[in-house]
């Protein structure tokens, strides 16, 4: 696939706080490959842009070692 650009990727790891002490780390996953591991604020990362269609999610662990996972985030990239 060609790439053709690039796209900021965020997760909202205040939301995820609700339901623990705090998040120690988050994970980023696109099309079931791990984008990225990250241990603080802000949670995001680059992605480079490929067309098709991608699913992202987020899976974060909170100071008691509960894992959080988001809901699946479909996009289509088109190459035009």
């Amino acid at each position: 696939m060609q790439s053709i650009g690039r796209r900021i990727i965020r997760w909202d790891y205040k939301r995820c706080e609700l339901y623990g002490q705090g998040i120690s780390q988050v994970t980023i996953w696109v099309d079931g490959n791990l984008l990225t591991t990250l241990s603080s604020p802000p949670y995001q990362a680059w992605w480079t842009l490929s067309a098709g269609e991608h699913r992202f999610w987020a899976e974060g662990v909170n100071a008691n070692g509960e894992t959080m996972k988001s809901e699946i985030v479909t996009i289509t990239v088109l190459n035009e």
